[in-house]
């Protein structure tokens, strides 16, 4: 009978693990990052590779939500240096000095597609 309880606790357990897999070739920094982000508001949330000012840079979606999240949209270059924040969900705004329009959306980071 034991053994049944130990399997059901292990199950429930493993059920609730988030997993935080990003695409391959991302950042480290970017994914240990991604940890905290997930755990403010109860939206989706998204990270988004961008090319920017010549580099690569990682927007944060907070899938809408913003409680206990951090203000507005914010973007780490791939060091995970905050480099700035957008403000609304059309994503208008100035990052690093120039106008986010000029970014090039790459791909999707998290969650990784299988």
């Amino acid at each position: 009978m034991k053994s049944i309880h130990y399997f059901l606790i292990a199950g429930i357990l493993l059920s609730s693990c988030v997993n935080y897999d990003t695409a391959e070739g991302t950042p480290e920094c970017v994914s240990k990052k991604l940890k905290t982000f997930a755990s403010c508001g109860d939206g989706e949330k998204s990270v988004y590779e961008y090319e920017y000012q010549d580099e690569l840079v990682y927007l944060f979606d907070h899938g809408g939500t913003t409680e206990n999240c951090p203000t507005g949209y914010p973007v780490f270059d791939a060091t995970c240096d905050k480099i700035g924040s957008l403000w609304n969900d059309e994503l208008e705004g100035e990052v690093n000095g120039d106008l986010w329009n000029t970014a090039v959306l790459i791909r999707k980071v998290f969650p990784a597609d299988d």
